[in-house]
């Protein structure tokens, strides 16, 4: 895999992130933040942004890999495979993850479909303050946990509110929505270099697989049960595998099984023993040796370093409140 500069290159290290499947979201519009770790190569239809808050992290789109740092921006065009890998300490690396639909883009949406960037990093240096003020704006409004559960509800004047019927207030809230989105890719889409899109003939059965792979991936698997479901051979799937994934169907399967255990334990009661059944893994070693060998600690290690930097971050967000209230 090439890689790419945002600005300049880093240590490596790796981890996890919402949605490595295809799939459309239940909103039209979600925002996270999110320890800046590893994720698996995955599709969807919408359009990606990715601001870094903190540390570095490497955007790997088709074959390219690009190397963000503190402040940059992404933009991760619909239908294009990508993944991310963090490069630093993951305990100091974090980023926001901004996901749209097209729906929202207005006249832009066509732009979005027929063409790719070049690069898809702007450096932190050339990242106006109308975008930086959009995202918190956003996050603020519209943040939500990886359940999909949104951080606050909306706020509301109480006057608009008794006089307004629901499908008033909705439709409001979807205008701002496409105001905000359509003001980020206003700002932005000038500072990339825009390309037209190669030929992707063999889109379809990538879609495929990795919509089978998601669907699947906690059951017994292997390339050739795939490629029996799809009705091609075994080879032209692990040749897909090799030049669209960088990676072997094993891999993938158990990068896959990784990103669903490490949602388990940051967000849920499971055991570990629970978690390595639930997420597919054939045995406690395969999933011992896989996060060792992706996260470079145990899973309850990871459990902990999750936990301890949602606290902490709470902390800093209630401080910041108590400011914000002292102010006023």
């Amino acid at each position: 895999m090439n890689r790419k500069g945002g600005t300049t290159t880093g240590n490596v290290g790796k981890r996890h992130i919402m949605r490595p499947i295809y799939e459309s979201i239940p909103n039209d519009l979600e925002i996270y933040y999110r320890p800046s770790v590893h994720f698996t190569p995955h599709i969807h239809d919408l359009v990606e942004i990715i601001y870094v808050l903190y540390g570095t992290l490497e955007i790997g789109i088709d074959e390219e890999l690009f190397h963000m740092e503190k402040g940059d921006i992404a933009f991760v065009f619909p239908g294009k495979i990508h993944h991310a890998q963090c490069f630093g300490d993951p305990k100091t690396c974090a980023s926001l993850y901004l996901l749209s639909s097209l729906s929202l883009a207005g006249d832009l949406a066509q732009k979005l479909s027929d063409t790719q960037p070049e690069n898809p990093v702007i450096p932190a240096a050339k990242v106006d303050e109308d975008t930086r003020y959009t995202l918190r704006r956003l996050y603020h409004e519209y943040g939500m946990d990886e359940k999909g559960a949104r951080l606050q509800q909306a706020v509301t004047s109480p006057s608009v509110s008794r006089k307004a019927p629901e499908n008033v207030l909705q439709e409001n809230e979807r205008i701002v929505k496409q105001c905000f989105v359509q003001l980020l890719l206003a700002r932005n889409l000038p500072k990339l270099h825009l390309i037209e899109r190669p030929d992707e003939s063999q889109a379809d059965l990538v879609h495929q697989i990795v919509a089978y792979t998601a669907a699947h991936f906690r059951e017994p698997m292997t390339l050739t049960s795939l490629a029996e479901h799809l009705y091609v051979s075994p080879y032209t799937v692990s040749r897909i595998f090799s030049s669209v994934f960088s990676t072997n169907y094993n891999g993938y399967l158990n990068d896959m099984r990784l990103d669903c255990a490490c949602s388990m334990l940051h967000y849920s009661d499971r055991s570990v023993t629970e978690t390595c059944i639930d997420s597919g893994f054939e045995s406690q070693r395969t999933f011992n040796r896989v996060f060792r060998e992706k996260l470079h600690m145990s899973p309850r290690e990871y459990r902990n370093m999750v936990r301890e930097a949602d606290l902490l971050r709470n902390a800093e967000l209630a401080e910041k409140k108590k400011e914000q209230k002292g102010e006023n």
